[in-house]
């Protein structure tokens, strides 16, 4: 079955074979208000693993799927541009995070009003107008989880206990890009029907439980208060949507058609630097072990006092230094093809590190965390003219080649029984495999002369690494190097969706895990030059 984004970059270049009509559209407006409806299916969830009597699955949670009502104004610049405001709401479906087992089910559903700016760039033949919208996602969700559990009593007797909570408060930010097209119906009407990639993840700040019952008896009384601080975690309402809906032009203002056939500066070749925010990134937890010294404090720090995981942080792979190159071709003025080559490496969030204080010390297990990531990026562009000015926009598919290392540093009991304290120090690389996502970009250009353009562009990337195998690739205890003292299983590990227990008892093979995923999303910001040929 192949990838719905790759489907959508089919439609893509179906539109550019068509797109080079020179005919006027008298359906343009100055102004205009859409009304959408639509449905949608979750992609890029998060994993759920579960264990079944020792047959180990994995799942995602989607919570993008669901049904949205958009209502847009917006402001037609020139035939080719356009700025959008839109307002929306996203009613979610229920979601079962695990299939029912052994009497224990959850499942997760979602609403969250939505404000979306965008540009919209198009070009047209005859009575129809395909395009590309690209703009922020500025969302108020709301999460609701539905629990339930059977356990037994001291008596031997089954009970139910099911459980509702809701998570509130704090914003989703994301990005939203889609493809459509429109048929004029007259100069007033037009229909138009699009496909709408969302990326929006929501951190809940607050959490309450609604609910709380045994057997149907509420004994929610007994929990106190029932509002309560959630820990940092991601809900993922990432979508893909098709919408169907009417355009209706406020005016009778025709901006003028800027299609044209240039033979000349056909091909261009790019090279930008520039750097990348971080948006939708991972919620990062570590082991934290505290230890205490002995009695009279002869032997330091030779008992573990407390064990317990904290957040230290969020983490995407995007965030940092990107570097891209591309080459292109231009079919007229307004439409082309561009194929870029982008390397992005990320900067390294690191733990607070050991935390010292008279009597005890405190050791953060994972202590950094970095990645870098090698990017295919073949896109499809619309480009437009103001004044000396190019305002452009392209979409486009990411192929990832990722690689992200996360060290380790420990400080635990000795193997050799003495009351001695080992410091362990480790670094594992996670890869393997290609990560398949999309992008988009607005740019904006300006000739120096009549071959080279300056530019400048934010990106909006959206790709997570999923690797299909991780390595140890550095292990010393007490500063003396023993990676090579350590069997197969303890420093090779392969990534499978599912897998049986048993399957880890060899310790000449690696040791089979479940999927992780790392954010590579990012707001990138460039700057480059560009020769056309």
């Amino acid at each position: 079955m192949k990838s719905p984004v790759l489907i959508l970059y089919y439609v893509l270049v179906a539109f550019a074979i068509h797109a080079q009509s020179k005919n006027l559209d008298t359906s343009l407006s100055k102004f205009y208000i859409k009304a959408a409806i639509g449905g949608g299916i979750g992609i890029n969830g998060d994993y759920n693993t579960e264990n079944n009597n020792g047959k180990v699955t994995n799942s995602t949670t989607k919570i993008g799927s669901g049904v949205s009502f958009i209502a847009s104004a917006g402001c037609q610049f020139n035939s080719n541009l356009s700025a959008e405001l839109s307002l929306g709401y996203f009613y979610g479906l229920n979601l079962n995070v695990f299939p029912p087992f052994d009497g224990n089910s959850e499942k997760l559903n979602g609403s969250m009003f939505q404000m979306i700016p965008s540009f919209v760039f198009s070009t047209s033949f005859g009575k129809l107008r395909p395009y590309i919208r690209t703009g922020l996602i500025i969302g108020l969700p709301e999460v609701y989880e539905d629990y339930s559990t059977r356990f037994t009593d001291v008596n031997g007797m089954y009970h139910i206990l099911d459980a509702k909570t809701e998570y509130y408060d704090g914003k989703g930010l994301g990005i939203q890009t889609s493809i459509g097209c429109t048929y004029t119906l007259n100069t007033k009407l037009s229909l138009f029907g699009e496909a709408i990639l969302n990326d929006i993840n929501y951190t809940p700040l607050k959490g309450r439980i609604i609910s709380y019952t045994v057997d149907g008896a509420d004994i929610s009384y007994l929990l106190g208060s029932r509002i309560f601080s959630p820990s940092p975690v991601n809900f993922f309402f990432n979508a893909l949507s098709i919408n169907a809906g009417i355009k209706f032009n406020l005016s009778n203002h025709n901006p003028q058609l800027l299609a044209k056939k240039d033979k000349k500066n056909n091909f261009y070749s790019r090279m930008s630097l520039g750097y990348g925010f971080s948006i939708n990134p991972d919620k990062i937890n570590s082991y934290v072990t505290s230890y205490d010294k002995g009695p009279g404090g002869q032997i330091a720090y030779d008992q573990i006092i407390s064990s317990s995981v904290e957040y230290i942080g969020s983490f995407s792979g995007g965030n940092g230094i990107n570097a891209s190159i591309g080459a292109g071709c231009m079919l007229n003025e307004n439409i082309g093809f561009d194929l870029g080559l982008n390397e992005t490496i990320s900067n390294t969030l690191k733990s607070p590190g050991a935390v010292n204080s008279s009597n005890s010390v405190k050791y953060y297990s994972l202590s950094s965390q970095s990645g870098n990531m090698l990017q295919i990026n073949p896109s499809l562009l619309l480009v437009t003219r103001i004044w000396k000015f190019s305002p452009y926009s392209r979409l486009g598919l990411l192929t990832g080649f990722g690689n992200v290392y996360r060290t380790y540093d420990t400080y635990s009991q000795s193997s050799n029984g003495a009351m001695t304290f080992d410091q362990i120090h480790s670094v594992w690389k996670y890869y393997g495999g290609a990560s398949i996502g999309y992008n988009a970009v607005l740019g904006m250009s300006y000739p120096l002369n009549s071959k080279f353009d300056l530019y400048t562009e934010a990106s909006f990337n959206n790709i997570y690494e999923i690797p299909t195998n991780a390595q140890m690739i550095e292990y010393t205890v007490n500063g003396v190097n023993s990676l090579n003292s350590e069997n197969t299983s303890q420093k090779s590990e392969v990534i499978k969706a599912s897998y049986n227990t048993s399957d880890n008892n060899d310790p000449n093979k690696p040791t089979i895990e479940s999927p992780i995923k790392f954010s590579f999303n990012a707001i990138v910001g460039s700057v480059g030059i560009k020769m056309r040929f």
